[in-house]
């Protein structure tokens, strides 16, 4: 037979407990994980306690995430944990979501980095004796999310060109949409050029980005065609070009300095 215990949880989430004879097993709150200019991946804890003398199979967590009243994905975690006598255990889940579908979800987040949460569970716990228990679990909660800046590829302009080397300058815009400022403070990045690598970049740009504004950020980059091939050449005069940027951004707003991971491509005209 399963009872519903209350317990207090942590500031800004709220949390059911649900026993099982003596295996309690409560959610803890939701976290960011991890942050990216696509995405942020969420994690879903729950932890189990066994106060009896005898072990349990936890065979499976089935969850639901819903952010701001949308659902948001689901999942299962904990097949096959083992519950031990006397012992807490912690089942570990995630969720990941793309950042545009985010900002439809919650639009409140241009103007305040806040998502209200709910998770729905049920745990499904194994006795040795045969004896199958189906835990319900909620948590709920409101949690700030890191304010993660937009970058995408602008333009692409050769300032030199001649038979073994080129100069450009690509040009990265950087959008907040927040309603805090932003300092994308240095930018570690590998350039890709027709596919093929062109170049490692490292700047420390400091660019300061008012809230809801844009800037440019120009990237400078060298080719030595005596390196790279005749074909990467020959692409400089085809008037446009593949261009691919991947690395990190070190952006500092008001939740400290976290490095973002970053991944934009886009063909963009070569101007002069």
């Amino acid at each position: 037979m399963l009872a519903a215990v209350a317990l207090a949880g942590c500031a800004g989430h709220q949390a059911r407990a649900r026993k099982a004879g003596a295996l309690r097993a409560r959610m803890g709150p939701l976290e960011v994980a991890h942050a990216s200019f696509g995405g942020m991946t969420f994690r879903i804890d729950v932890e189990f306690h066994n106060t009896t003398s005898v072990p349990f199979t936890l065979a499976r967590i089935d969850y639901k995430l819903a952010l701001g009243g949308t659902p948001a994905g689901e999942g299962r975690m904990g097949e096959g944990t083992r519950l031990e006598p006397g012992a807490r255990t912690v089942a570990s889940g995630s969720v990941d979501v793309a950042l545009d579908d985010l900002r439809k979800a919650v639009p409140s987040l241009a103007v305040q980095p806040q998502l209200g949460y709910v998770v729905r569970a049920v745990a499904v716990v194994e006795a040795e004796a045969g004896s199958v228990a189906r835990l319900p679990l909620r948590g709920q909660g409101v949690l700030e999310v890191p304010c993660v800046p937009r970058l995408e590829l602008a333009s692409l302009a050769l300032e030199h060109l001649d038979v073994s080397a080129a100069r450009l300058k690509l040009t990265v815009l950087a959008t907040n949409p927040y309603a805090f400022p932003a300092t994308i403070q240095r930018l570690q990045c590998q350039v890709a050029l027709a596919g093929k690598q062109a170049g490692t970049i490292d700047l420390e740009p400091n660019l300061s980005l008012a809230p809801g504004k844009a800037a440019g950020l120009a990237v400078p980059l060298s080719l030595d065609f005596r390196r790279l091939g005749r074909d990467l050449h020959a692409a400089m005069g085809t008037g446009a070009i593949h261009v691919r940027i991947t690395g990190t951004a070190r952006v500092a707003t008001v939740y400290g300095e976290p490095g973002l991971p970053f991944d934009i491509a886009r063909k963009l005209a070569i101007t002069r």
